[in-house]
């Protein structure tokens, strides 16, 4: 899948675009929406098996809710507070309090990440005891050459052990070993619900949220689901494009990749960082909304999803109001900790007179405290914007009155800031390398920052020249040697008969993720018809060999337009562009057909 933030992208160039398609529009409802079916992977479906443990797990959610609503708004009462003390400080010091204020935030959180990382390498890793630990007294001093091997314990990388726990998602059909066996082919009992949103009636679910939602909630939720249809089906082939393979075969590579490009496209549209978007709050509902799209989407579902094509992990098989509320919330918080913040590349102090007198005048601007407040109805809204102002205030004159010595200092503190900032340029550095390979371990984003240190994340993020989308692609060797995921699967992997000669993604070798929302990449709907009306895949594969080279379902943007203004039909195309652009659900065992 194209990730959270390429998803929302994809819906709000669609609205813009199209602003008639969008009457009674619910911003934040449109948004999650186009999250789509990636909601539902935070059920962890076979989780359910226990109720009283997703009821747990629901309460400790609600309570981190609470206390991360009350710890943001204090934290935001407090910076009002303290901002006039921190100006103060950095006025009389010449810079140096607020330099190694940075010093020290940055030093706690490449401690945090390093903790993460040893969290993310120690699942990668296996202990076991020492079998001869007991007898190493009677052996002589020097017969251990390794000092490791007279531990009590001995920690053991195992080379099929990378990629906890990302390998145990996958698709149904994903072969990779100890990790995640292949579903018996027809059989939906241990599919998950994301899985089949994404593989089966993909369209004719889509299409009956649509027809079915009722206010503004309701129908911008669906609509922004319609655009997570139209950007999967225009955008997953180039992800795969990327990985060099399907997500079936390989997941964890597919995570990792389409996490970078997530980061990249968030910056190249305009958005800035995606460490701080806070996607959590572009897609927050109020009580009331979120049960509003829970109820539209549980009955769905039960329309159109009969059995036999009804898992059957969740107690019911269908998942109830509270299951799907629990993903959606589960998924927030997901979003917050991911996207609330990131750490800036440190400012290098002036260098000459007219910069030091420059930041002084910022300084003094910055607390310049305008009108006076004015009563907006809120009592502590108007007391915080009162206590804001007083405080500018009070120290402006402050500053007025030791504008000497603070123009003395900025002089004198030159020196040593520069030191400072050389050691915060060496913490930034390493936060930025802690929090890459972090990202490349399929635990957590990147920071746009990052592109700029490490060249190389920019070249994992360009669709290569490559053979074509041989079916079904061979999963990587069993067991598979470490950082496998970052290797293209030519170099470690095989393939199986029959062989395609269509790429993945026509047109796209040579592209950044920009493709998927380029106006360039332009739709052919003669041909999107011909795909989605396609009875078998041999007829999709003549069809690939017709429109070879076309970049046939064009863009993000303006397939999703297509699919909500009704000259494209929602065709159930498999999400993930699995076997090429343009293949519906499909099964094989002994041929290929489509369900």
């Amino acid at each position: 899948m194209p990730k959270f933030g390429s998803h929302i992208i994809f819906a709000e160039l669609a609205r813009r675009k199209r602003p008639d398609l969008f009457v009674d529009h619910h911003e934040n409802a449109y948004r999650f929406g186009a999250i789509g079916p990636d909601t539902t992977l935070f059920m962890f479906d076979p989780a359910t098996n226990k109720p009283e443990l997703r009821k747990g797990m629901t309460a400790a959610l609600e309570v981190l809710d609470a206390v991360n609503r009350i710890k943001e708004e204090l934290q935001r009462i407090a910076d009002e507070l303290t901002k006039p003390v921190d100006d103060i400080a950095d006025w009389l010091s010449g810079g140096i309090t607020k330099d190694l204020k940075y010093t020290v935030n940055t030093a706690l959180e490449a401690v945090f990440l390093a903790a993460k990382l040893g969290i993310a390498w120690s699942a990668n890793s296996i202990n076991i005891n020492n079998p001869v630990f007991s007898n190493l007294g009677g052996l002589p001093a020097d017969f251990i050459k390794n000092p490791d091997h007279a531990a009590q314990r001995w920690v053991i990388t195992s080379t099929d052990n990378f990629g906890f726990p990302f390998r145990m998602f996958g698709h149904p059909y994903t072969d990779d070993g100890a990790w995640k066996s292949p579903l018996p082919t027809g059989n939906y009992d241990e599919w998950w619900w994301m899985d089949l949103l994404h593989y089966r009636k993909t369209g004719a679910f889509a299409a009956d949220l649509l027809s079915n939602a009722r206010g503004p909630v309701q129908t911008s939720y669906a609509r922004g689901y319609m655009t997570h249809v139209g950007g999967d089906v225009s955008g997953h082939p180039f992800i795969n494009s990327l990985v060099e393979g399907p997500f079936r075969n390989h997941a964890y590579r597919h995570l990792v990749l389409e996490t970078l490009s997530d980061t990249w496209l968030w910056e190249n549209q305009g958005h800035g960082d995606i460490l701080d978007a806070r996607l959590d709050r572009m897609i927050h509902l109020n009580v009331s909304d979120s049960e509003q799209v829970a109820a539209l989407v549980v009955q769905s579902m039960r329309r159109v999803y009969q059995p036999p094509m009804v898992p059957r992990l969740l107690g019911s098989g269908y998942p109830d109001e509270g299951e799907f509320l629990f993903a959606y919330r589960f998924m927030q918080n997901y979003l917050r900790m991911s996207t609330n913040g990131s750490v800036p590349r440190p400012v290098p102090p002036p260098d000459n007179p007219n910069e030091v007198i420059k930041e002084i005048m910022d300084l003094l601007r910055k607390n310049l405290p305008g009108p006076i407040p004015g009563w907006n109805g809120n009592i502590i809204d108007f007391l915080k914007a009162l206590f804001s102002w007083f405080g500018k205030g009070l120290t402006l004159l402050l500053m007025i009155a030791t504008l000497p010595w603070a123009v003395l200092m900025r002089f004198v503190a030159l020196a040593p800031r520069w030191i400072i900032y050389i050691i915060n340029l060496a913490l930034f550095y390493i936060v930025s390398a802690i929090r890459t390979m972090l990202c490349l371990t399929g635990w957590g984003y990147c920071s746009s920052e990052d592109f700029k240190n490490f060249g190389f994340l920019r070249d994992m993020i360009v669709s290569r020249d490559y053979e074509g989308n041989q079916y079904p692609q061979s999963n990587t060797s069993i067991p598979k040697p470490p950082f496998y995921w970052l290797v293209s699967p030519r170099k470690v992997g095989s393939r199986h008969e029959p062989a395609a000669t269509i790429p993945l993604n026509p047109n796209s070798r040579g592209k950044r993720p920009d493709w998927m929302v380029d106006p360039a990449n332009v739709m052919d709907k003669q041909a999107v018809f011909a795909f989605g009306q396609a009875a078998t895949p041999d007829e999709t594969r003549r069809l690939e060999m017709r429109y070879g080279g076309q970049s046939v379902f064009g863009n993000a943007v303006d397939l999703s337009i297509a699919l909500l203004d009704g000259t494209v039909p929602p065709f159930d195309f498999d999400l993930d562009g699995d076997r090429g652009s343009g293949y519906k659900g499909w099964e094989t065992l002994p041929n290929d057909y489509y369900v």
